[in-house]
């Protein structure tokens, strides 16, 4: 029995040498083939975002396919979803008790209602300006 791909090319065995070491189904087609495991540069779906949170692929949110929502999502909000087992609301916020952005173990997780009720958290018992020992000075909007 043949069996074919999405694109409409029939599917032949592929031995992958990588991390996951198998053989897989592919068409030979380039676009097909070069996603997820097939391709050379997979790193199992994580990376890092430049704010140094950790994001994660996860092709079953029902928002990836709008414009311009990404497949990789940060990943405490993944945890958090699934702790809740619901999708957040737009204005829920998850925190870091312990401002680490990459653990992301349940009991270091906080949500929030919205993102003044998770600022007045965050910035409680926090001095700043000139009250702050680490000011370097500067002027405020009003002077």
């Amino acid at each position: 029995m043949i069996r074919f791909c999405k694109c409409g090319n029939a599917l032949k065995k592929y031995y992958w040498k990588g991390i996951d070491k198998g053989y897989y189904d592919t068409c030979g087609n380039k676009m097909c083939d070069n996603i997820g495991k097939l391709n050379h540069k997979w790193k199992g779906g994580r990376t890092i975002d430049k704010d140094g949170y950790i994001l994660v692929l996860d092709r079953n949110h029902p928002n990836i396919y709008k414009k311009g929502i990404s497949r990789y999502r940060r990943e405490h909000i993944v945890v958090m979803e699934k702790f809740l087992k619901r999708s957040l609301k737009k204005s829920e916020v998850v925190h870091h008790k312990n401002g680490i952005k990459d653990d992301n173990r349940i009991e270091n997780l906080e949500l929030f209602i919205n993102n003044g009720e998770h600022l007045k958290t965050e910035f409680q018992g926090k001095r700043f300006g000139s009250d702050n020992p680490n000011w370097k000075g500067g002027i405020y909007a009003n002077s």
